[in-house]
């Protein structure tokens, strides 16, 4: 069938159509377009996002011993119900390792002739059950926690490099990745039927690319799904909605002119003073990108290039790209996520190596060995504490949401700034600094405008005020109307 064209205003790539310049003419072609690569070498970010929540991506974290551990960490510190699940997993593995081990055995018992009990057969063990139950338990962290596991180690990287980005942190070669993960936002209104999206930031980043503010609003966000490939996320993102309970979410989503992105989403309730939900608060990062370049997932990078070499239907794009150096995502992770790496080596790296060499120990001894070491590890760990900031839940800790001007009352807090007195107070009180950044942050609210500035922070305990970096951007309605302004704070480090 034939698809409309594209919402006006959308950025429609050529795909190849745009008619051959005089450098790229060959004299023995009769091609007046770019020829059409064989559908062995595209790229596919559907397939691709197929292969990141795959069992196989699971499978390449538990047969290497430092991705097991990052995988078992984030369990036993986001996700402690789910290590029963991984308790489970490991002990029909050790049970059918002996189930095998017995058969084996038995069937090397030589026939002894005269005696008349060794002629008699021996049956063999069955495994089936176990197996199954096995199986289910890995499904089930493929289901459900691999999606976790991924969602949290990219909230970790996008969250610091927003802050960076809007700290004046990164190197100036690295802006332009920066960009690529800028943050978009919308508030819904669930007392209305469907949950619509009422109000939506627009201009630098829009909440719904390519879709503008017209087309967003008034409508639930699940127009961007298109056909859903994995219900479990938009399952998720349901039951969390119901229980009131901030969640983010890795979910394949669509373009208005049908194409692919994936969006890492966050949605947070804002609750009144009374702890009644008003709103919800949706965040949208396009992570393309890092889907594409395996970023902050040594897991999936072994993945990628496993079904690369075996020519697999995703073997179309190297890593690497022109636009988007693998390099660069390299440098941008690794500035990113500094400060909470040297935290897990200073409290982590001596068990770390303890793990490293008795998981050596017990691989020359068997995998019998290798799983009883993981079962007793996860005994003995359920009740150890996590390294500080090394799992953060969502891409923001301190925000607030502002009536416009000239009110410029604070409706709603995230759940650390909701502090007595803080709902319905005067936001501009609790601004201080020099005064011309006080004049032009008030300016900023009068015009309608994003603002980006280093202020101190003023609050009862402390009227001279602590630097912090802060980030307005305006919500609008449909007649571009600012509705509401989302206030995000960063410490400023230099006060540190």
């Amino acid at each position: 069938h034939l698809d409309g064209p594209p919402a006006s205003g959308t950025t429609v790539k050529n795909n190849g159509v745009e008619p051959l310049i005089e450098r790229q003419l060959d004299t023995s072609s009769f091609d007046l377009v770019t020829p059409q690569e064989s559908s062995s070498r595209r790229y596919s970010l559907e397939t691709r996002s197929d292969l990141l929540l795959s069992a196989a991506h699971l499978k390449v974290i538990f047969d290497d011993p430092r991705l097991f551990k990052s995988f078992k960490d984030f369990l036993l510190a986001v996700r402690p119900k789910s290590v029963p699940v991984l308790v489970s997993y490991l002990n029909a593995c050790m049970a059918l390792g002996a189930t095998g081990s017995a058969n084996s055995t038995t069937k090397s018992l030589a026939h002894l002739e005269g005696l008349e009990i060794s002629q008699e057969p021996i049956p063999e063990l069955a495994g089936g059950s176990v197996g199954e139950k096995a199986q289910s338990a890995f499904d089930i962290l493929v289901q459900e926690d691999l999606p976790a596991y991924i969602t949290h180690t990219w909230v970790r990287i996008v969250s610091k490099t927003i802050e960076l980005q809007r700290t004046g942190g990164l190197p100036q070669h690295l802006t332009v990745l920066s960009e690529a993960l800028a943050e978009g936002f919308y508030l819904t209104d669930p007392s209305k039927p469907d949950n619509p999206v009422i109000l939506a930031s627009q201009g630098e980043s829009p909440p719904c690319p390519p879709y503008d503010t017209n087309y967003a609003i008034g409508q639930n966000c699940r127009f961007l799904q298109g056909v859903p490939r994995n219900s479990s996320s938009a399952r998720r993102i349901r039951e969390q909605l119901e229980a009131g309970v901030e969640r983010s979410e890795i979910i394949l989503n669509y373009r208005r002119d049908r194409t692919p992105f994936m969006n890492l989403l966050t949605i947070a309730p804002l609750f009144d003073s009374g702890g009644i939900i008003h709103y919800y608060l949706g965040v949208l990062v396009d992570v393309s990108d890092l889907v594409e370049h395996c970023a902050g997932l040594e897991s999936f990078e072994r993945l990628v290039s496993q079904n690369q070499d075996g020519s697999s239907s995703d073997s179309s794009k190297t890593i690497e790209s022109e636009e988007f150096p693998k390099d660069g995502f390299r440098e941008l992770i690794e500035i990113a996520t500094s400060k909470e790496m040297e935290t897990v080596r200073k409290l982590d790296s001596a068990m770390y190596y303890r793990e490293r060499r008795k998981w050596a120990t017990h691989k020359e001894a068997g995998p019998d060995k290798q799983i009883d070491a993981e079962r007793h590890d996860l005994h003995m760990r359920r009740n150890t504490p996590s390294p500080p900031g090394l799992w953060p839940s969502s891409f923001y800790e301190y925000y607030l949401l502002v009536r416009p001007h000239p009110d410029l009352r604070v409706l709603f807090a995230s759940p650390s700034l909701r502090i007595p007195r803080m709902l319905q107070s005067d936001f501009m009180s609790r601004v201080g600094g020099e005064q011309s950044t006080i004049d032009a942050v008030l300016q900023a609210f009068v015009d309608g405008t994003p603002i980006t500035t280093k202020i101190r922070w003023l609050t009862r305990a402390n009227r001279f005020g602590r630097r912090r970096w802060l980030h307005c951007t305006p919500l609008q309605g449909a007649d571009g109307t600012v509705g509401i302004w989302l206030v995000v704070l960063f410490d400023d480090k230099e006060d540190d």
